[in-house]
C-alpha cells in the first residue's frame, strides 16, 4: 500500500522500503500547485496507491511492477 502524505511544510521527500520482492522507492517534489510523485515497484510485486485528501481528482490506482511518475494537483 502506498499512502503518501504531502504536508505544506515540506517541499520534497523520498523513502525506500526493502520488501520481500525487492526495494520499493517512493519520492515526491512540489512544483507550483502540483506534486511530482515517483514510485518504483520491484518485479513480481504490485501496489495500491491511495492519494491523500489534499489531492484533487485522484482515485485509488492499482500498480504493477515498474517505475511510475504521477503529476498530482494540490487542492
Amino acid at each position: 500500500m502506498l499512502k503518501p502524505i504531502f504536508p505544506k511544510e515540506l517541499k520534497e521527500s523520498s523513502i525506500s522500503y526493502q520488501s520481500s520482492y525487492g526495494n520499493i522507492l517512493s519520492s515526491w517534489k512540489v512544483k507550483g500547485n502540483k506534486i511530482e510523485y515517483t514510485v518504483e515497484i520491484p518485479a513480481n510485486a504490485t501496489a495500491t496507491f491511495y492519494p491523500p485528501e489534499n489531492i484533487r481528482n485522484s482515485n485509488v490506482v492499482q500498480l504493477e511492477a515498474g517505475k511510475y511518475q504521477m503529476d498530482l494537483e494540490l487542492k
